[in-house]
């Protein structure tokens, strides 16, 4: 799950204008309108390096992206019916290959009047430098249950709940079922 929120966190910088890669012009962002939405495509070549600073300016790490990312998009995220579906061609990070698409739809105000999203991840897999492979399949609901209508992520709460299965780096296929909803606090680490 860290690597795909890496990865959905990375698109919302890019689409914000707030990513800054230490290669000029990395990566070559490509916007397209059609029909009731757009096209956003992310190439990363064969790689575009990123510095990691603490809070003190100094840089803790370098993370290489390469391939691309395709995001197609219909509407505004806070928009009933609204979507994003991401797919990843020859995607990677730091030498980690990484599959699978990803989409996020808004499906509008639950009985509790929250905005509410599924959230489907197909053919995710992960495989290390060292050829380890690690799948994954989820479908979720996120409520949003606090925070929508402030600007500050910082006080938003989702309750979510879903399946996910595939098969860990030791070979073993697992399956999960959250039954009681997870309460997940933004600021809350």
């Amino acid at each position: 799950d860290m690597v795909f929120e890496d990865l959905m966190n990375e698109i919302d910088a890019i689409e914000a204008g707030t990513m800054k890669s230490t290669n000029e012009g990395c990566p070559v962002v490509t916007r397209d309108v059609v029909d009731t939405g757009w096209t956003i495509t992310i190439d990363y070549g064969d790689g575009c390096e990123q510095l990691i600073y603490n809070r003190y300016g100094v840089v803790i790490d370098t993370i290489v992206r390469k391939g691309i990312i395709h995001i197609e998009r219909k509407g505004r995220c806070a928009q009933a019916g609204s979507f994003r579906t991401v797919t990843l061609e020859d995607y990677s990070v730091n030498g980690i290959q990484i599959e699978g698409t990803r989409t996020v739809e808004n499906k509008g105000l639950d009985e509790n009047q929250h905005m509410w999203f599924t959230i489907e991840l197909q053919g995710g897999k992960i495989t290390t430098p060292d050829g380890i492979e690690i799948t994954r399949n989820s479908q979720r609901e996120r409520h949003w249950v606090a925070g929508a209508n402030t600007p500050s992520i910082l006080d938003d709460e989702y309750k979510i709940w879903g399946t996910v299965d595939g098969m860990t780096a030791f070979g073993e296929e697992y399956s999960c079922t959250i039954i009681d909803s997870l309460h997940v606090k933004i600021a809350c680490r």
